[in-house]
């Protein structure tokens, strides 16, 4: 292993590591951020669960009120006409008491006589809004005190009926840890967040029970949080670990690659030495023997101008096996290549193919394709339609100018399939044309410094010609390149 080879192996190892580092960070700093907001989701789901319990426990006790006004045991509702103010006035009486009463005039009632069954209504919601949602009780009446006192004290604060509202609260947030609820009798006066803690404690909010003083604050204790913490994030944990994977298999992949590329540019170079060796030894011993039985000035025995002339057909021999070797080498040449037609979307491979290209190749060249057929399948052999369309763009990419300006045009008709690639880059001579699409043929001159065996174009002419298609190509030198493919269909 060389030091270019253990330089790319160690990059890669790094490369690896770095990422799994920045992975886990992110994921750490994630893992906060979805904690901090889960555990301000908490607070926000207590509050609005407490809120909505004293809601509940307020229209119960409302209701009761209105139902006491008109207990004609307890109360009766009066109401007469006052001539020096103009308006009505409404008195709820005390039965035990007649002074003892209360008599008001709502804004509603003032120009027209309600029922009882409204003035009931409207009193029970101002002694609503005045006293029990500000947790205080103003002896309007004495018994109405009392009752009030009393249906407080009964429909007080209760964990069991508050549990189930807090429940709905933290559905609704998709929050499902278990807790426990807890009272106090002095507030938290300052919170802070605790994501350190395995815990999670909520404020400490009023519970209005003046009469327990021990149970005058309450709070929710959260346990079990990694689970539903991960839960909520297990989507992105998930994607980074597949991201991770996916980056360690396309590095051990692409190393991989290289090693394989860096053993079969050696194998061609051991290949190319060897045969130009096998090739320059009988054409030396070819060489030889001919100058020697054909050199008039030296006089050779029938024996040894026979053995010459055999060492000459030897090597020739020699030499034909060779060629017939180099021969089999190309099986794009002998027409035996297996074809596998299948049905597949044309546009699609492009597509696809052209993404291979952007990912290395991206700033090198600019796309624009054109279907002018609803129709996008192509019953061809779809390993060589892949070789045929890349090895084409390839080209347009490779003999670029700067930015290689690539249009592709599909036309389908009932025939044939035609796909044309047009290029804006160096163009071919008229000279080099006819030639293109022959073995090893490269352009010659330093028109552009671009690396080749002259195979790419070869291949294509033999693959598209195997399916039964055909290629041809126009260009005019500096100016473009259009190569139109078809497929007979």
């Amino acid at each position: 292993m060389n030091k270019k080879v253990r330089f790319l192996l160690v990059l890669s190892v790094v490369t690896i590591i770095s990422v799994l580092v920045l992975q886990f960070l992110w994921v750490g700093k994630y893992y906060r951020n979805v904690r901090y907001n889960y555990e301000r989701d908490i607070n926000l789901a207590f509050e609005d669960a407490l809120r909505k319990d004293f809601q509940l426990r307020c229209d119960t006790i409302e209701k009761l009120l209105i139902r006491e006004f008109l207990n004609p045991e307890e109360y009766s509702i009066a109401s007469a006409f006052d001539q020096k103010l103009d308006k009505w006035k409404y008195s709820i009486i005390n039965r035990h008491d007649s002074l003892d009463k209360i008599t008001f005039t709502p804004a509603e009632g003032e120009f027209k006589e309600l029922t009882p069954e409204r003035v009931a209504a409207i009193y029970a919601q101002e002694v609503r809004e005045d006293d029990l949602e500000h947790h205080f009780v103003y002896y309007r009446t004495q018994n109405l005190g009392k009752y009030l006192s009393e249906k407080i004290v009964e429909f007080q604060f209760d964990t069991l009926s508050f549990r189930p509202i807090f429940d709905a609260y933290l559905q609704r947030r998709a929050i499902h840890s278990q807790y426990q609820l807890q009272y106090q009798q002095q507030s938290n006066l300052y919170y802070d967040h605790q994501t350190d803690r395995e815990v999670i404690d909520t404020r400490t909010l009023p519970t209005h029970k003046w009469y327990t003083p021990e149970e005058g604050y309450v709070h929710a204790s959260f346990t079990d949080l990694h689970f539903d913490i991960f839960s909520k994030i297990s989507r992105e944990i998930l994607s980074s670990l597949l991201l991770i994977m996916v980056t360690a298999i396309c590095i051990v992949l692409l190393f991989k690659a290289l090693l394989n590329e860096k053993k079969m540019a050696k194998i061609k170079d051991d290949f190319i030495s060897n045969i130009s060796h096998e090739l320059k030894t009988p054409v030396a011993v070819i060489a030889a023997s001919l100058e020697t039985v054909t050199d008039k000035q030296i006089t050779l025995e029938p024996e040894k101008k026979a053995r010459f002339l055999e060492h000459a057909r030897s090597e020739v021999q020699h030499l034909n096996s060779l060629v017939e070797e180099l021969l089999q080498l190309s099986l794009y040449e002998n027409k035996t290549l297996p074809v596998n037609p299948e049905n597949f979307d044309y546009s699609f491979e492009i597509e696809k193919i052209i993404s291979a290209f952007q990912t290395t190749q991206a700033e090198n060249f600019k796309t624009s394709i054109t279907h002018t057929s609803a129709d996008p399948f192509l019953y061809t052999d779809l390993k060589h339609f892949r070789i045929i369309v890349g090895n084409v763009l390839e080209n347009a990419i490779k003999y670029r100018k700067q930015t290689a300006h690539i249009h592709i045009i599909s036309k389908k008709s009932p025939d044939e399939l035609q796909i044309e690639i047009l290029d804006d880059g160096a163009g071919i001579t008229k000279d080099d044309l006819p030639r293109v699409l022959d073995r090893f043929y490269r352009a010659p001159g330093k028109a552009h410094q671009v690396k080749g065996q002259g195979l790419g174009l070869y291949i294509v002419k033999n693959l598209i010609e195997l399916n039964k298609g055909s290629i041809q190509i126009e260009s005019k030198r500096n100016e473009f390149t259009k190569v139109i493919l078809a497929w007979k269909l």
